[in-house]
């Protein structure tokens, strides 16, 4: 019998302020949010073979650390743009997959995560630099290659 493989999506949201905090909010935008993020979601999802599910993620929103390792350690891929939640491949096993999306102020020179994933034993890939919306078919076939 097959099991279901993970693969995480991290998803970068804006934050809601709370009421006595919207002065200060507006000098800490998240960056780097993919605007067809929706789009980009359904488009892997549509493609998945069997055995295979996509969860998103959102860190931040987290309540335990315990939740937040739980949540990485089983994962067989993780998906996003370029950001903090890529610290969590911290907890990812070796052999496992990130694909790096860079995205906005970020590019390939900035190679933490490739470094992490080097130190690791994860498999890094990256369908490139996108200035403003994400091309789906580039992001599916960086991860097609890892489906097999």
């Amino acid at each position: 019998m097959n099991q279901t493989r993970q693969i995480g999506f991290i998803s970068r949201q804006q934050y809601k302020p709370a009421p006595d905090c919207l002065e200060r909010s507006e000098h800490q935008r998240i960056q780097r949010v993919i605007p067809n993020e929706p789009q980009l979601i359904s488009h892997i999802r549509e493609r998945l073979p069997p055995y295979w599910s996509l969860i998103v993620l959102r860190p931040e929103l987290m309540t335990s650390f315990k939740e937040q390792v739980e949540a990485f350690e089983g994962l067989h891929v993780l998906i996003g743009a370029h950001g903090a939640g890529f610290a969590n491949v911290l907890f990812m096993k070796a052999g496992t997959h990130l694909i790096e999306i860079f995205h906005g102020d970020r590019d390939a020179s900035h190679r933490c995560y490739y470094n992490m994933c080097a130190w690791l034993g994860i498999n890094y890939h990256s369908p490139g630099y996108f200035h403003e919306e994400v091309d789906p078919a580039k992001v599916w076939s960086a991860l097609e290659s890892v489906l097999h």
